[in-house]
């Protein structure tokens, strides 16, 4: 008679108990990745003053920022004083509606501030909204 061969039974790989693992670490490096950055990163460096009171801001406005060195934006693109009133009157004729948003840092003095305003006012804005940080 022909002897049977026997071959050993297969072995459980040592490293199989380290897949789960490896799976849920990856799901999370892919949560933490995607969930990480939800708001767009502020790069003007504006530090808006301080309120202890206010609403959240509307979503459909027009930011015009003011840096404490004095350099304008309308929607992220720089301007010039004697360019903002018409740039933002065309954006304004285009949608009646849009509300203006103001982001100013809090080391400009409230003078240029008001005068901004005077600006935005004339260029045919209805709405101002003027952005703060709560106060702690």
């Amino acid at each position: 008679m022909i002897g049977h061969l026997r071959t050993a039974p297969p072995r459980r790989r040592q490293d199989s108990g380290l897949l789960p693992l490896i799976n849920v670490v990856f799901l999370l490096l892919v949560f933490v990745m995607l969930a990480g950055q939800l708001a767009p990163q502020d790069v003007s460096g504006i530090r808006p003053p301080a309120s202890s009171q206010g609403t959240p801001p509307v979503s459909e406005a027009v930011e015009v920022t003011l840096a404490a060195n004095g350099r304008l934006q309308l929607a992220g693109e720089p301007v010039t004083a004697d360019t903002l009133s018409d740039r933002l009157a065309a954006r304004l004729e285009a949608q009646s509606t849009l509300r203006v948003r103001l982001r100013a840092d809090a080391r400009v003095d409230s003078q240029r501030i008001v005068s901004l305003l005077d600006v935005v006012r004339a260029a045919g804005a209805r709405e101002l909204e003027l952005m703060t940080v709560p106060r702690p």
